[in-house]
């Protein structure tokens, strides 16, 4: 049976299109969201293992436990109550005056749509968290300066990401208010969200450096066939969420330029912001990201340390133990310090 236009609902093409993006922002949310079931069952597997394994302290192991645990809730009532609410809109009040959209925009604060709003914020709040952590595991071992900053900066980004996302969630929580309409004062949409992006650009850009800089010491050394475990681009976009940065700039930009396409992102966004920390944190329990010790096992050029292996590099710009060498032959010695103790995360 081919359509007709006569079958079409009596709104305007804008109105018909704000509706579309709301409904397919609900659909790939479960996309989204079954991403994450995947990846909390991956954490979850991993934790097990390692757990029987003794490869991880019992605090570390209960830590991430209920970290994953939290945010997979968070992201489980924010999907469904979404879902929920676009059910309202589209199924239950398909009649209200404005369609869909409307009832939407005058409705965002019916308590289902609030308890998904707080654990969408609750769920941002952990992953910025998560990674601010990371960075200052990545710097840990840098100078006094340079490891405050990355810890303080961001802290304090946090803490006033933490106050727009609470006033925020006030704001949306009163009748006839929704992220795109306000009735009076200052919409806390774009603060909020642009903290929270500003947060993840500011520890995404300082993450890429330090780990461009290992990179470069560890290639310069031992040949650029080393240190790609840790700094291989893909490692770079999981350490640094740039998932979660990529989704809010999807979000804010239409948001600012009042596009109905913010109403998809907006969903999404609430699911990528969760992939993304689990993606780090699977990481961290198969071995394969930045830990604490990582800068003590890669760093060159330095003393100290009791277990070491002693290369002098060759004109040819080749690495040999030094017992191999003439000692009248003009070479310069580096001390790569070697772990000998089981890799722990």
């Amino acid at each position: 049976m081919s359509s007709s236009p006569s079958w079409s609902p009596d709104e305007s093409h804008d109105l018909v299109f704000a509706e579309k993006m709301w409904f397919q922002g609900n659909v790939l949310m479960g996309v989204a969201y079954g991403m994450v079931v995947v990846l909390s069952a991956m954490c979850m597997h991993s934790l097990w293992l390692r757990r029987r394994a003794w490869s991880m302290t019992s605090s570390k192991s209960m830590f991430f436990l209920c970290y994953v645990s939290f945010i997979f809730l968070m992201g489980s009532i924010s999907f469904a109550g979404n879902n929920q609410f676009v059910q309202m809109a589209f199924i239950d009040n398909r009649n209200y005056p404005g369609g869909p959209s409307g009832y939407i925009v005058d409705e965002f604060s019916v308590p289902i749509n609030i308890a998904s709003d707080v654990a969408l914020v609750m769920a941002n709040w952990c992953a910025d968290l998560l990674l601010i952590w990371r960075c200052t595991v990545i710097f840990r071992d840098c100078r006094n300066v340079l490891r405050l900053s990355a810890t303080v900066i961001p802290s304090l980004m946090f803490a006033a990401s933490f106050a727009m996302g609470t006033m925020w969630l006030v704001q949306t929580s009163s009748p006839s208010t929704s992220f795109i309409k306000v009735q009076k004062g200052i919409n806390y949409t774009a603060p909020y969200f642009g903290i929270s992006l500003a947060i993840n650009i500011v520890v995404t850009s300082l993450i890429v450096v330090r780990l461009l800089l290992i990179r470069h010491r560890l290639t310069s050394v031992l040949g650029g066939n080393h240190g790609s475990h840790y700094t291989s681009i893909a490692a770079l976009i999981v350490e640094s969420a740039s998932l979660y940065t990529a989704s809010s700039l999807l979000f804010l930009i239409p948001f600012a330029l009042k596009s109905p396409v913010a109403n998809l992102f907006i969903q999404i966004m609430g699911e990528i912001q969760i992939i993304a920390p689990l993606l780090i944190i699977y990481r961290v329990l198969e071995g394969k990201a930045w830990s604490e010790h990582t800068d003590a096992r890669t760093t060159a050029l330095t003393g100290g340390g009791g277990n070491s292996i002693h290369l002098r590099r060759l004109p040819s710009g080749r690495m040999v133990p030094c017992d191999l060498v003439d000692q009248n032959q003009k070479a310069m010695e580096v001390q790569v310090t070697v772990d000998v103790t089981k890799n722990a995360v």
